[in-house]
């Protein structure tokens, strides 16, 4: 649990930035010793009026019974006040433990323990308390806080005693969530009523670090423990049952947050190096076409900008408002939703046929708590505003590109280079398109021609994304699109065709069935065959399912790139945006049509994969997907150990640097784009995906952990790619 108290919006995002850093030196040093006894527990005749003092200090016995770590303890008297000082030795985190001199303290009526502190030390300094009952481990069974502090600043820490509710087991929510296995109710959450002991830290590097503890106190109206899980959705679609910084309680809350981010954009507003487009601006003079383009230079594959600068294109999807979540056969997980019709109207919708899990082929309400919280923050204008505030946002965050799925009017108020996605047709071949079929190339058509006029011939457009993830299967040379054309129904163009390709090859039927291993009756039967027809021990089936992978991904290839530069011919055919494992021979099939490659690459890093590429594909490649798993303070769903879908804070910003620093150094790399710019809902997506892995969550505030992470990449962009070998 965290809390940035709203008394320092001047030191908060430092705070935030600061946090997590904090966080792992402490795991590091919580083996040490927790033990130790200080102050008296006052029990005041009536509890419920007024705060209570847990600890005071009175003489310097108590400071027999305080255990310090890496820390120095002493008593500061003031007239008639003493207060508890406690100071670095510069070797790490200092850290004080104290423990209840009753074994526990029943804090079951009351909301938070509130430290007074006064920092006394030269510079800055960031304070953490840590409420844990007898079983803590880590963050289960724990609560904790956090308060920045200029110099000679004083301010109150206060930790609230979040509390467990009760475990509703995982088995209600299979259906719903798409990589989820498990919850966890007991982490950031205490029992009130067995309150053990209270742990004060702070980094020392210097030993002149020092801050006065003058009281600690529980204080607030609390409910015992356990409480109900569900409604376990707040009113601004946070979950109920956590703390974290920036955390909203009320809407008054969100002018503050607006106020503190407007300052710290102003603060850092936008890369040194970087051009209007995002370009290398000190970097080499390129010809200038007034529009992007790839080209090899000093053996690495780049991206030109209009102006005719390198550049290096990094993003994030989701440039936009949506985040909506279904609502229908679950209201009960939501404390407030409100009525259809009513000032919150835009924020429902519809959905249908989701293709997992428990909305699969069915219609269902949906609620996005991420536009009623834009409402709430920003206005009847919300909309504009913040189209506006996101350019912003990302100059100064350190990206330089809008990526898949955005909000089309960001992009044309042509402030950010962007890309566009293009969706069309139905997938009538597996997850695929039939590109034998009459209307796939007419409905690429008729979609394209709606980028007339906008994004199509934009000099900040880079490009076109035709599709995503489509299934080619794995097999060299699109071998999969053979194998299911093989058992595809007999009125499927693409088994049409590829049964009248083996008669124009074989002649006979005898002969295909010689060549096959096989005993179909007649050429009919085989295009009415439905079963599977391996081809692992039988070379004329792989090679013909080999041959006709090669003509259908030749044909979709084709076709793509004639409509794209047919509407567009300014703009870069960025591909099909490839996932999973793909053979050489596929990608060197789809670099002969595309300008670009695109490839969804979620590793640890991307040269592994990428690294199969190299003397086999001399083709820029656009990672058109990456990321890390969720924010786990912010959800209480886990994923297995293994699949790492929920990380620590520091694991994300580790992620996030090692996957860059291997991007920008790939040779054949020209770009990563993150997914996402904000948080899915914590409810999830029609199909089961619920990812809190973005710079912004569902209350607009940013993740600044990330966010000056992110700015310490970017400003190494340029240097890290033109000077590594």
């Amino acid at each position: 649990m965290w809390y940035i108290s709203r008394t320092h919006a001047a030191t908060a995002e430092v705070i935030y930035i600061n946090l997590h850093r904090c966080e792992d030196s402490r795991m590091a040093l919580r083996t040490g010793c927790m033990v130790g006894v200080v102050g008296l527990l006052l029990a005041l005749a009536n509890p419920l009026h007024g705060a209570i003092d847990l600890v005071r200090f009175d003489s310097r016995n108590d400071l027999e019974q305080i255990q310090p770590q890496a820390a120095r303890v002493d008593l500061s008297r003031s007239g008639q006040t003493t207060a508890l000082r406690m100071s670095g030795v510069g070797s790490g985190v200092a850290k004080i433990t104290i423990t209840c001199s009753g074994g526990v303290w029943d804090l079951s009526e009351r909301e938070a323990i509130v430290l007074s502190l006064h920092n006394v030390s030269p510079g800055r300094l960031l304070v953490q308390a840590r409420a844990e009952n007898p079983t803590a481990e880590y963050r289960q069974d724990a609560c904790q806080s956090l308060i920045g502090l200029d110099a000679g600043e004083r301010g109150e820490l206060r930790v609230r005693l979040v509390r467990r509710p009760e475990d509703p087991g995982y088995d209600y929510f299979k259906p719903f969530f798409m990589y989820t296995r498990g919850i966890a109710v007991r982490e950031g959450t205490v029992d009130p009523a067995r309150i053990a002991r209270l742990v004060i830290s702070f980094e020392s590097a210097s030993g002149d670090e020092a801050i006065e503890i003058h009281s600690i106190r529980a204080d607030g109206q609390g409910v015992p423990a356990p409480v109900p899980f569900f409604p376990f959705v707040d009113q601004f679609g946070q979950y109920k049952h956590a703390d974290w910084p920036g955390k909203i309680y009320g809407p008054e809350q969100f002018e503050y947050w607006k106020k503190l981010e407007a300052a710290e954009l102003e603060r850092a507003a936008n890369p040194g190096d970087w051009n209007e487009f995002g370009g290398y601006e000190a970097g080499p003079q390129l010809p200038a076409s007034g529009f992007f383009y790839p080209t090899k230079y000093q053996g690495k594959w780049w991206l030109v900008d209009p102006k005719g600068r390198l550049f290096w294109s990094y993003g994030p999807t989701g440039v936009g408002f949506e985040a909506a979540s279904p609502i229908t056969d679950r209201e009960h997980w939501f404390e407030w939703l409100p009525q259809p019709g009513g000032e919150f109207d835009f924020c429902f919708g519809r959905g249908s046929n989701a293709r997992f899990m428990y909305y699969r082929d069915k219609q269902y309400v949906t609620f996005d708590f991420s536009k009623a919280n834009l409402y709430r923050k920003y206005g009847p204008d919300w909309t504009n505003i913040v189209r506006e505030l996101q350019h912003r946002r990302l100059r100064s965050w350190g990206f330089n590109t809008i990526a898949n799925w955005s909000d089309t009017q960001t992009m044309l108020m042509r402030k950010t280079p962007y890309v566009v996605a293009i969706h069309f047709h139905r997938m009538n071949f597996g997850h695929h398109h039939d590109v034998f079929d009459g209307e796939f190339q007419s409905e690429l058509r008729r979609r394209m021609e709606r980028e007339i006029g906008t994004t199509a011939n934009d000099p900040w457009n880079i490009g076109y994304f035709v599709d995503n993830e489509l299934d080619w299967g794995v097999d060299p040379n699109y071998r999969a699109l053979g194998w299911r054309a093989a058992q595809a129904p007999p009125d499927q163009p693409a088994k049409i065709r590829f049964v009248n390709d083996l008669k124009d090859k074989y002649t006979t039927i005898e002969a295909l069935n010689q060549a096959w291993q096989k005993q179909f009756a007649s050429w009919d039967a085989l295009l009415a065959n439905r079963e599977p027809i391996s081809s692992a021990d039988v070379p004329a089936v792989r090679e013909d399912y080999e041959a006709f992978g090669i003509k259908f991904a030749q044909t979709y290839f084709r076709i793509c790139r004639e409509e794209v530069k047919r509407v567009a011919p300014k703009n870069l055919y960025l591909g099909v945006r490839f996932h999973g494992h793909k053979d050489p021979t596929q990608l060197a099939l789809a670099a002969k049509f595309c300008d670009v490659i695109s490839y969804n690459i979620y590793d640890r890093t991307p040269t592994a994969r990428a690294n199969q590429y190299l003397g086999k594909v001399d083709h820029p490649i656009l990672i058109g997907e990456w990321g890390f798993g969720s924010d786990y303070v912010q959800t209480p769903f886990r994923g297995r150990p293994e699949e790492d879908k929920t990380w620590t804070p520091q694991q994300r910003v580790d992620h996030l640097r090692n996957y860059m620093a291997a991007a920008m150094r790939h040779p054949l790399i020209v770009g990563a784009h993150f997914f996402q710019m904000r948080d899915q809902a914590l409810t999830g997506r029609g199909d089961g995906e619920a990812v809190l892995r973005g710079f912004l969550n569902v209350a607009d505030t940013p993740n600044y952990l990330l966010v000056e992470a992110n700015r310490k990449v970017a400003a190494e962009l340029y240097k890290s790619r033109t000077e590594s070998p």
